[in-house]
């Protein structure tokens, strides 16, 4: 592979990372990835974990050459924390946004909404403000190339929780789709 070009899509000075592109169906490149505030000058440091971290994408209608600046968010979700979107189309044209979530509870409370071995295990601080809980891996879909968005039902089967996944979907040759959590292979039961 030879690099022909690098350029910087989007940058607003806030925390925005792990890209992923997607070919729609009409022509049009999706560029997905996280967007958290950027928390040096309020904690002192960046941290992955943020409770307004949302998975956005940008659209480019001319190759890749440009991006146009709007964000849209795929899902907003009080107190989750979608992280690190990997984006699939399916030949229907549906488009697949796999990704792992973070779920937050005022601090002190994580035991209590998660249990305490599962806190123990899972869980983490957001800056002594709130708890935080690495959720599970999950999937939304658009039929409409990304103006709305939907979680799926029972998407992700046989994860556990506290494991996450940082990769596409993939559609095998007999129609089952299956994704891959950190240490563990997943099947995706999709509706």
């Amino acid at each position: 592979m030879q690099i022909l070009e690098t350029k910087i899509v989007y940058r607003d000075g806030d925390f925005v990372s792990f890209p992923n592109l997607a070919l729609l169906k009409d022509g049009t490149i999706m560029c997905a990835f996280r967007h958290a505030p950027d928390r040096v000058e309020e904690f002192g440091d960046i941290h992955h974990l943020d409770p307004e971290a949302k998975d956005v994408f940008l659209y480019s209608h001319d190759g890749g050459h440009t991006f146009e600046q709007e964000l849209h968010t795929i899902l907003d979700e009080e107190m989750i924390s979608n992280q690190d979107p990997c984006l699939t189309v399916l030949s229907g044209g549906r488009i697949l946004s796999s990704s792992y979530r973070w779920i937050f509870a005022p601090v002190g409370e994580g035991p209590v909404v998660w249990g305490e071995k599962r806190y123990q295990q899972c869980g983490n601080r957001f800056f002594d403000k709130l708890d935080a809980f690495i959720g599970d891996a999950n999937c939304s879909y658009s039929d409409d190339n990304g103006k709305t968005w939907k979680r799926g039902a029972e998407t992700v089967c046989g994860i556990q929780v506290g494991k996450t996944s940082e990769s596409q979907i993939v559609k095998l040759n007999n129609g089952v789709l299956r994704m891959f959590a950190r240490n563990d292979g997943v099947y995706v039961a999709y509706a």
